[in-house]
């Protein structure tokens, strides 16, 4: 009897270790899983902001090639217009010295005229 009241108590006092046992290990893999899952979220953290630094440096690229591309339009349009405008001051100046070639021309004419009937 003695030994069957030892042999409950010690049946009893291995099951409550086996307890232990199982809780202690059930912890573990509780923290690993957690430990896991956090690492894996701290990855995710990471590649959305990697994404979102690319996304925002290929937009201000994007942004700035516009930019620029907007001057060399800008610039080329001032350089058509001055052109258009030398091109036109030089025609102008042309027909200036047209006319006074031809306003010359005729004074002297007039000169010649007036002189031969002297």
């Amino acid at each position: 009897s003695i030994q069957r009241i030892w042999s409950g108590f010690f049946d009893q006092v291995r099951f409550q270790m086996d307890l232990i046992d199982i809780m202690t290990v059930q912890s573990l893999v509780r923290r690993r899983a957690g430990v896991a899952e956090m690492k894996r979220r701290v990855e995710a953290v990471i590649t959305m902001q990697r994404a979102s630094r690319h996304f925002l440096a290929k937009r201000q690229l994007t942004i700035r090639r516009d930019e620029e591309h907007q001057k060399k339009i800008k610039l080329k349009a001032a350089i058509i217009c001055q052109r258009a405008v030398r091109c036109h001051l030089a025609i102008l100046r042309e027909r200036v010295h047209q006319q006074r070639v031809m306003n010359a021309t005729l004074i002297q004419r007039k000169w010649r005229t007036h002189s031969a009937q002297r």
